[in-house]
C-alpha cells in the first residue's frame, strides 16, 4: 500500500515526506511537476534525506494530466493522499489569475475525480490562510465570515475547498481540509517573505517593506505545522471538517525582520515602499477547533523557528557561493 504526496517536492511537501517515512512504514510517492515558479534545483534539493530510501517513489507528472493521475492510480494501490500541490502567491497570482485557475482548481478536480473511481483511506487537502480576506474578523474562525476575497489565489484555494467538501458529500471522499498560516523553517520557498528578507540582509541589499511594517502575521514554525497535519490525518474526527493551522500570536513584520538580522548577525538596510492591494493588515489563527479535536498546540517560538532558519539559510548559501567558485 503507498501514500500519495502531490507537490511533495516542495517547502511543505518534503518536509511531510521526511516525516511520514519514519512514522509509516508505507511505500511513499512523490508526484510533482518540478515547474519553474522556483529553480527546480532547490526542490530536487529537498528530497535529498529521501531519493536512495527503499520506500520512496520520486514521479514527476502533472495534476491536470487526467491520463498521467489514471495511470498513478492504476499502478498503485494508493490508500491515503495528501493533496499539497498548488500555484502559490498572492502576488503573482495576480499577474496569472488563469494558470491559478487552472492548477489550483482544475487539478484538484482531477484529483478528486480520479479518488471518486479508485477510493482512498484518506484525503488531506492544503488550502490557504488566504481564503481570508478584507473584513474577516481576527482570530480568523474555520466557521466564520470569510471576508472579501483580497486575491486570485485565494479565491482558488476556496473554491478547491467547496469543491473536496461537495466530494465528500456525494461521494463519501473522506477528506480534511487543512488551512496554514504563515508556515516558515529550512527550505522556504525563495519568494516568501522570510527568504526575500534574508537575502537582502545577508548580502546587505536594501530590504523592500511593502507599507509601514506594523502588519501582523500569524508566522508558524514548519514543525508545528507538519505536526498539526499527521495528527490530523490519524484523527477520524476531523473527516469532513476544514481546521486552521496556526501558531495564534501574530508579529509585526518590522519585529521579525529585526529577529531574522539578529540571527544572521547583520543589520538590516529598509526600504519602505507603498503597500500591495493583495496584503492583508493582519492574519490571525482561531486554534479552537484544532485544539478541540487533535489537542493542537504550536511550540515553536518565532525566535527559535528563525534561529533554525538563519542556520539553514547561511548553509545554504555557503554551499551556493561554494559551487560558483568551483572551476
Amino acid at each position: 500500500m503507498s501514500i500519495l504526496v502531490t507537490g511533495g517536492a516542495g517547502f511543505l511537501g518534503s518536509h511531510l515526506l521526511e516525516r511520514l517515512y519514519s512514522e509509516t512504514s508505507e511505500t511513499l510517492i512523490c508526484f510533482d511537476n518540478f515547474n519553474d515558479y522556483y529553480d527546480p534545483a532547490q526542490k530536487h534539493r529537498n528530497l535529498n534525506n529521501l531519493k536512495n530510501q527503499p520506500r520512496f517513489q520520486l514521479i514527476a507528472g502533472d495534476l491536470c494530466n487526467p491520463a498521467s493521475l489514471k495511470n498513478l492510480f492504476e499502478t498503485h494501490s494508493i490508500e491515503h493522499v495528501f493533496h499539497f500541490a498548488a500555484c502559490a502567491g498572492v502576488r503573482p497570482s495576480l499577474k496569472d489569475p488563469l494558470m491559478y485557475e487552472r492548477v489550483n482548481v482544475e487539478g484538484t478536480l482531477h484529483l478528486l475525480q480520479i479518488i471518486r473511481d479508485f477510493p482512498v483511506k484518506r484525503m488531506m487537502f492544503t488550502s490557504s490562510a488566504t481564503v481570508y480576506g478584507t473584513g474577516c474578523i481576527a482570530p480568523f474562525q474555520e466557521n466564520g465570515a470569510l471576508g472579501e476575497p483580497a486575491s486570485p489565489y485565494g479565491i482558488t484555494k476556496r473554491s478547491a475547498e467547496l469543491h473536496c467538501l461537495l466530494f465528500h458529500k456525494i461521494y463519501q471522499i473522506p477528506v480534511t481540509i487543512l488551512r496554514p498560516f504563515s508556515v516558515f523553517g529550512p527550505r522556504l520557498r525563495p519568494d516568501l517573505a522570510i527568504s526575500i528578507f534574508a537575502s537582502a540582509i545577508i548580502n546587505q541589499q536594501k530590504l523592500p517593506i511593502l507599507g509601514d511594517g506594523t502588519a501582523k502575521r500569524d508566522f508558524t514554525y514548519i514543525d508545528d505545522f507538519i505536526n498539526g497535519v499527521i495528527t490530523a490525518w490519524k484523527t477520524k474526527e476531523c473527516i469532513g471538517e476544514i481546521i486552521n493551522l496556526g501558531h495564534n500570536q501574530p508579529r509585526q513584520i518590522r519585529e521579525v525582520i529585526d529577529v531574522l538580522a539578529d540571527q544572521l548577525g547583520q543589520p538590516a538596510r529598509l526600504e519602505y515602499r507603498p503597500p500591495h492591494p493583495g496584503d492583508l493588515p493582519l492574519t490571525c489563527a482561531d486554534l479552537n477547533k484544532a485544539q478541540s479535536l487533535f489537542d493542537y498546540r504550536p511550540k515553536v517560538s518565532l525566535e527559535e523557528g528563525l534561529e533554525h532558519f538563519a542556520r539553514w539559510f547561511c548553509d545554504q548559501s555557503l554551499t551556493d557561493n561554494s559551487k560558483m567558485e568551483s572551476p
